[in-house]
């Protein structure tokens, strides 16, 4: 098995084991946060991934790389101020993608230069080089995954949070129309490669914003 396979299968196992699982867990934590007991009475606010994952959708993740986690209940009757938490507990998700995508791009950031230090030592450093790939490959799926789940597609969260967006004086016709309205974002998604493209240059957007905050990593350990 040649160390490329073995980077695919290290970034699905994180998605499946850490990237999924954190996304729903924020869900739930968010959701409880603002008075909904649902997904906590449930058992889906734990960090075990096993309470997540849909058997379906972990198989097809390490076979085809696209899958998908249980969505995480919730009743938006418990909220104070329903539309803005939802909204909220819609974003908490993706946005928990972000942090770890950040995290994860740090942590490739002191692996480069470790790595760098080590080859200008005359070091042989290739474990760490393929470290550095795998957490630059994993911050990159984080991004990917939390632009993708803001389309307004179900059941992704962009279609709860186009939902919760919609003015009240056009939430009727939303709704009356709201199955019409996602078969023209599915088929845009199927047909076409908008959505592909608006999740490559958001993605990029991102994680270049995340080289700008921590890029100074490499080179301070390079400098030690």
């Amino acid at each position: 098995m040649d160390n490329y396979t073995l980077l695919n299968i290290f970034c699905r196992a994180a998605v499946l084991l850490l990237l999924l699982p954190v996304h729903e867990y924020a869900h739930a934590r968010m959701s409880y946060a603002l008075g909904d007991p649902t997904a906590a009475s449930e058992g889906r606010m734990d960090l075990n991934p096993l309470v997540h994952l849909d058997p379906v959708g972990s198989l097809l993740l390490l076979v085809a790389g696209v899958g998908w986690a249980r969505p995480v209940p919730v009743d938006p009757r418990y909220y104070k101020h329903p539309r803005r938490d939802m909204v909220l507990t819609a974003l908490a998700g993706p946005g928990s993608n972000l942090v770890m995508g950040l995290l994860f791009y740090a942590g490739a950031q002191a692996s480069y230069g470790f790595y760098l230090r080590g080859y200008y030592a005359g070091a042989a450093g290739d474990q760490l080089y393929y470290l550095t790939l795998i957490l630059e490959t994993i911050a990159s799926i984080s991004v990917s995954l939390a632009v993708f789940n803001l389309l307004p597609i179900p059941p992704l969260d962009g279609s709860q949070l186009l939902q919760s967006l919609v003015p009240g004086r056009y939430l009727r016709w939303y709704y009356d129309h709201a199955q019409a309205i996602n078969a023209v974002f599915l088929a845009v998604l199927l047909f076409t490669d908008v959505f592909d493209s608006l999740i490559g240059w958001l993605s990029g957007w991102i994680l270049e914003g995340m080289y700008a905050v921590t890029g100074f990593i490499a080179p301070a350990i390079l400098m030690l």
